[in-house]
């Protein structure tokens, strides 16, 4: 790595930036020099860090729940009219509602997916034509070893990232070639 940061000027885009993984990858955004939009559903804590990043401009927060496209559509059009592209995405948003598969609410299991499968879904639907466009961007979609063992207690988590595992193979393959 030479003096200047790797990612100088590139603008990042963070699902589930709050805490967590997804915190530690915001901060290495910006210490590698990105300019930063993350989302969460928790708008006191990712106002947190927002301010803990730097702040407006090169930081920003937007409180989003990525399990509703037009929430999604909404913060990929403010981070398109404010910087003109998305270059890196990062699909980290997850959650977890445990319980044995035969005590699972029905609510439990159509609500880890929403979020942690079909969220991905929506950000990279919004992203990926203008990615194509300019045959350059990257796509990064956090998984677990759940998704390729499963645990108990945690059929709906894992069938999710199961689903996100396949999702990020297919797209690899759709995309191939064209940036």
């Amino acid at each position: 790595m030479g003096l200047e940061p790797e990612l100088e000027g590139r603008v990042a885009v963070v699902t589930g930036g709050s805490r967590g993984i997804g915190r530690a990858i915001c901060r290495r955004f910006v210490e590698e020099g990105a300019i930063l939009a993350f989302c969460g559903r928790d708008e006191g804590r990712g106002k947190e860090v927002e301010a803990e990043l730097g702040g407006p401009p090169r930081v920003r927060f937007f409180p989003v729940d990525v399990a509703h496209p037009e929430e999604v559509a909404s913060f990929l059009s403010a981070v398109l009219r404010e910087h003109g592209r998305v270059d890196i995405l990062v699909n980290n948003a997850g959650i977890t509602r445990d319980g044995l598969l035969v005590r699972m609410a029905p609510s439990d299991w159509e609500e880890v997916l929403r979020v942690n499968l079909t969220g991905a879904f929506y950000m990279i639907q919004a992203v990926a034509k203008e990615m194509l466009r300019r045959r350059k961007g990257a796509i990064v979609n956090i998984s677990s070893v759940a998704g390729l063992i499963g645990n108990p207690g945690q059929a709906n988590y894992s069938a999710a990232k199961a689903g996100l595992l396949g999702l990020t193979r297919a797209l690899a393959r759709e995309f191939a070639g064209r940036g």
